[in-house]
């Protein structure tokens, strides 16, 4: 115990003691069955992706349930750079969190009515949808964006085995595949009507509605 206290961070308020061989099989279980799992599906969307095999780390998480916890973060791009989803994997030896964001950028033109039907819908108002606004005309023109809606929900399941590994893939790639749905929806067909701002709300239940 006090060589792992050694290894603590002196500028962090607490120390926490980690068994290795649970940190081990935790990172094990990321780096070997996880990250390869979420590389082949973000591969295989046609969007430029991160991180590289390369790039991957793990972070160190506060515990889940009092156990040591690990997590890697990943994105998908378009063409133009822009960052439209963000998620994240936390994992413990007794359970997961997978944690998303998806970024809708509209641009300054945008029918206000538009953003107050999504900002307004009761089914987000466990996690709302929050509004920004930046300036990126100059920076990145080719975005076209002015007004950004960020929409974010976790889920997670905490057992005492490693059994559900197929449940957190199964979230990881249905918040991917929705994700695209609603990034195409919007930011490629845009929006013209209400009732294109109610087809993309259809795609944004199925990962972002908040329970």
């Amino acid at each position: 115990m006090i060589e792992e206290a050694k290894k603590q961070d002196p500028n962090k308020n607490r120390v926490v003691l980690e068994n290795p061989q649970t940190v081990s099989e935790i990172e094990e279980a990321l780096l070997g069955d996880f990250y390869p799992f979420v590389r082949t599906e973000l591969e295989n969307t046609g969007y430029s992706y991160s991180p590289s095999p390369i790039e991957i780390t793990l972070d160190t998480e506060i515990a889940i349930g009092n156990n040591p916890a690990r997590s890697f973060t990943f994105m998908l791009f378009d063409q133009f750079g822009y960052s439209f989803f963000m998620g994240k994997l936390i994992l413990s030896k007794n359970g997961y969190m997978f944690e998303r964001e998806f970024s809708l950028g509209l641009p300054r033109e945008t029918d206000p009515l538009f953003m107050i039907r999504i900002l307004s819908e009761k089914r987000f108002s466990g996690y709302p949808p929050s509004l920004h606004i930046e300036e990126d005309s100059e920076i990145f023109p080719e975005w076209n964006t002015y007004y950004y809606i960020d929409f974010k929900s976790g889920s997670g399941i905490e057992s005492g085995s490693w059994t559900l590994h197929n449940a957190a893939k199964g979230n990881i790639s249905e918040a991917i595949q929705n994700s695209i749905e609603m990034y195409e929806h919007s930011m490629v067909e845009g929006f013209s009507s209400l009732a294109d701002v109610e087809a993309f709300l259809e795609i944004a239940y199925r990962t972002y509605e908040a329970y």
